[in-house]
């Protein structure tokens, strides 16, 4: 409903209030079933129309928001994986991307690991998973995407041996479980990196 909120042209000024909304994606721009709302796509249309630039910032991977992008008329760039992408919609190339380096990446794998937890790893346009669970059916229904299952080994050995940096790593808990995970996580200090939630 924020969206509601985006400022109209001003008629005295002829001018928009705010030149440029930048929005989340899923549980924002997108109902839980995956739709999106006509009234939405009207609205940032018209915001549009009226000179406004709209774009989205999400923690998706590019394969799972191009096309929706896409699909709500956008051009120009989009923000990926927690902003570690920042892609052309049209083109489909990087503008911007920083990885988390190879080394750091592996010891978070571990670290994961050994505590028992559903792990994706995000490479540019793919991302690997070590549970064949609900959560992923949860999370392959809500981004369309398939994963590379990695189920003859643990996910820090195979980026190892292919020397991954990955933009993204991402466990998936139930809620009773996020403070624990978050707390153990966040103490470790993994360099270069930040430890959220959502």
């Amino acid at each position: 409903n924020f969206l509601k909120e985006i400022p109209k042209m001003k008629q005295s000024e002829k001018q928009l209030a705010y030149k440029l909304v930048v929005s989340d994606f899923d549980g924002t721009l997108v109902n839980e079933d995956g739709s999106i709302l006509e009234s939405t796509k009207q609205t940032i249309n018209a915001y549009r129309k009226d000179g406004g630039n709209f774009a989205i910032s999400t923690g998706r991977l590019p394969e799972a928001i191009i096309h929706r992008a896409q699909e709500l008329g956008l051009k120009g760039a989009v923000s990926c994986c927690q902003g570690a992408v920042i892609m052309d919609i049209e083109r489909k190339e990087v503008l911007f991307s920083d990885t988390i380096p190879n080394k750091t990446a592996v010891k978070i794998a571990k670290k994961m690991e050994a505590l028992g937890l559903h792990i994706h790893a995000y490479d540019l346009w793919e991302y690997y998973c070590n549970m064949d669970d609900d959560a992923l059916k949860f999370y392959k229904k809500a981004t369309g995407t398939t994963p590379n299952l990695v189920l003859d080994k643990p996910i820090s050995k195979l980026l190892e041996e292919k020397g991954i940096g990955v933009y993204k790593m991402m466990v998936m808990v139930e809620p009773k479980d996020v403070p624990w995970v978050f707390e153990i996580l966040e103490k470790e200090n993994f360099e270069g990196c930040t430890v959220t939630k959502s």
